[in-house]
C-alpha cells in the first residue's frame, strides 16, 4: 500500500534494497520470536516488488528439452563405452584421492554410476 509520495506501509521508499531490511529481520532472528505481522506484510511488499527479467516457465521447457536430449545421447553405445571408461579411470581414482570429501561426477559418469 503506497502513499502519494511513494512511501512503501512499512515506512521507507518502495524501492527499497534487501540490504535496507534485512537488518530488522536479524533483529528477530536474534531475538529468537517471529517476525510480527507487520514484517510480513512489509516482506511480501517488497517480494512482490522484485521484477525477473526471464520468462520461468519458458526457461523450464528449454531445461527439459536438454535434459531429454542429454539422455538420448547417453544412451548410444559409443556414449555408454566412453562413460563406463571415464568412471574407471578417471572417476574412481578421484574418490580414492578425494575420499571423505563431497564430489559431483559429470553427467555421463552419473548416468553408468
Amino acid at each position: 500500500m503506497a502513499s502519494e509520495e511513494g512511501e512503501d506501509a512499512c515506512g521507507g521508499a518502495a524501492a527499497r534494497s534487501s540490504a535496507l531490511w534485512a537488518e530488522p529481520l536479524e533483529a528477530l532472528i536474534a531475538a529468537e520470536r517471529g517476525p510480527s505481522a507487520r514484517a510480513v506484510r512489509c516482506a511480501r511488499e517488497r517480494a512482490d516488488a522484485i521484477v525477473l527479467g526471464a520468462d520461468l516457465a519458458a526457461a523450464s521447457r528449454r531445461l527439459v528439452a536438454l535434459v531429454a536430449d542429454a539422455c538420448e545421447a547417453l544412451r548410444s553405445p559409443r556414449a555408454v563405452r566412453k562413460a563406463v571408461e571415464r568412471y574407471e579411470k578417471c572417476w574412481l581414482p578421484l574418490l580414492r584421492k578425494h575420499k571423505g570429501k563431497q564430489l559431483v561426477p559429470p553427467v555421463d559418469v552419473e548416468f553408468v554410476g
